[in-house]
């Protein structure tokens, strides 16, 4: 029988006593079978649920390990690629063609490089050219919660709280 069954079943039978269908001395027994049965049932769920847990987080590692060794190849191709750069430099050499490869060495487009992020912001809000600004408003959430607690009214802002089930 599934969780929900149980559940069903429960409940079918509270409305069987409140009818008056239910003799009185199989109400006990009959409580305490559903509830057995109810508790064995959301034992076994639970041990289901860690078990998840406990595979999604297996996962996890592999993941982060999987991820640590990705940026070490590409760290170690980074180097190699500088090296190879800076040897080619070295002899002069601006292309190489092989039959697997075709090495190139090119300019860049230009880029921007600013030297001091609030200087020149600053600059540009002196002369009216904040379009070149990007902003971003970002809520602090702990802050606001904590004028919301101490009673200060926030248009479009709230408190919410929500049950949850835990499992040790």
């Amino acid at each position: 029988m599934k969780l929900y069954e149980i559940g069903e079943e429960y409940r079918a039978f509270l409305a069987a006593v409140e009818a008056g269908d239910i003799p009185e001395d199989a109400i006990t027994d009959t409580l305490e079978a559903l509830d057995g049965a109810f508790e064995d049932k959301a034992d076994n769920t639970a041990c289901v649920i860690k078990e998840l847990l406990s595979e999604a987080e297996a996962i996890k590692a592999e993941v982060d390990a999987l991820n640590e060794r990705a940026k070490t190849k590409k760290a170690h191709a980074d180097k190699l690629h500088r090296y190879l750069f800076a040897q080619m430099k070295a002899m002069g050499k601006a292309g190489l063609e092989s039959a697997r490869n075709k090495l190139t060495i090119k300019k860049t487009p230009a880029a921007c490089v600013i030297e001091d992020d609030a200087e020149l912001v600053k600059y540009l809000q002196e002369r009216d050219m904040d379009y070149l600004v990007k902003y971003e408003a970002t809520p602090k959430k702990s802050e606001i919660k904590k004028l919301v607690q101490d009673g200060t009214e926030i248009p479009g802002v709230s408190l919410q709280t929500e049950e949850r089930l835990y499992i040790k």
